[in-house]
């Protein structure tokens, strides 16, 4: 996919100079080409992760309350799991379901200020900007401590 991107790019003759942030100039086909190689791509990986997860801790979920209403007198055989384990698990499947908010978390200023620019080229708003720069890169620190937070872990 990433060479896909630069082949795109590079074919369309957008890349070169374009600033700190980006090697797509800021061009109409630049902005087209942008969209299409990475904002799209990544709320749509965003988004399909999201579903993901919330299908997967919805079905450990269901799994977990089967667990915990099964008895010794259950033809299965007594549970497995004590209630302290299946809240533990419970906990961990939280975590779970923030890891995708992190990712929007992290992408949702960069993401909002190219579409700013679509619309208002000339538009500055600093603050914007120096939030773009720091909640890029926490996306490793955010991962890691959400992480260590896990009960499971």
């Amino acid at each position: 996919v990433p060479l896909l991107a630069t082949v795109v790019s590079v074919a369309a003759g957008v890349s070169g100079p374009a600033g700190l942030m980006c090697w797509i100039r800021n061009t109409a086909a630049g902005t087209v080409v942008r969209w299409l190689t990475f904002y799209i791509p990544l709320w749509g990986a965003i988004s399909y992760s999201m579903w993901v997860y919330w299908q997967v801790v919805a079905l450990t979920q269901r799994a977990l309350s089967q667990e915990l209403f099964q008895d010794d007198d259950d033809e299965r055989g007594p549970g497995i799991w004590s209630q302290q384990d299946i809240e533990r698990q419970r906990n961990s499947l939280r975590c779970l379901l923030m890891l995708p908010l992190i990712l929007a978390f992290c992408w949702t200023p960069s993401s909002a200020r190219r579409l700013i620019d679509v619309f208002l080229p000339d538009w500055v708003c600093m603050p914007l900007d120096y939030l773009c720069v720091v909640a890029g890169p926490m996306q490793g620190l955010l991962n890691a401590l959400l992480y260590g937070a896990t009960p499971a872990v």
